[in-house]
């Protein structure tokens, strides 16, 4: 509906949109599966004539690999951060230009809060580091800590389930709590 919008815009774009996609992957995969081609073709064609319409496309995903190559090789800025899995390696290598393709081998060692640069968004291939953030707008997507909460003998679990059931029936979101020490405070 955006890229629609843009379309039927008038010249030259007063309102340049960049739609970003989580988990994108899932919504562009590299397999051909049936479900899933109308957004893939949405996505594909926001990729290939997005910019003359001022419409972004940002792809976010934890496996490249995993992506539509033909969506992908449309970006022209690619930013990767910390990446050890050589299948993955090796996608982002063949999307890059050939004279920057050598700059993979760092993306195993990057640290927390780096990443590596490369296309129309940066003159030269950078390696960079994000800024930190202020607690409250983190994302909320820290590892489970199974054997600490496994431990917790506190916990009200038959509550704790009775609560989710009933919100999940509702469809009513869960608070967002703090875990105290890798505990939850009894689980509630």
């Amino acid at each position: 509906m955006i890229f629609d919008f843009a379309i039927w815009s008038p010249r030259p774009v007063q309102v340049p949109v960049v739609l970003v996609c989580e988990e994108a992957h899932r919504y562009a995969p590299r397999r051909e599966d049936a479900a899933l081609q109308p957004t893939k073709q949405a996505l594909s064609r926001i990729a290939k004539e997005g910019r003359k319409y001022g419409v972004g496309l940002g792809l976010i995903s934890q496996r490249p690999s995993e992506l539509s190559e033909s969506i992908l090789s449309q970006c022209n800025t690619l930013i990767a951060l910390r990446m050890s899995n050589e299948q993955d390696q090796n996608f982002v290598q063949r999307a890059l230009p050939d004279s920057v393709r050598s700059l993979v081998s760092i993306l195993p060692t990057l640290r927390t809060q780096e990443a590596l640069g490369v296309g129309e968004g940066t003159v030269v291939p950078v390696r960079l580091r994000f800024n930190d953030l202020d607690e409250a707008h983190r994302p909320q997507s820290a590892d489970v800590p199974f054997a600490a909460l496994w431990e917790d003998d506190a916990a009200d679990r038959e509550n704790y389930v009775a609560s989710v059931v009933r919100r999940w029936r509702r469809q009513e979101r869960p608070p967002i709590m703090a875990l105290t020490e890798g505990v939850s405070d009894n689980g509630k």
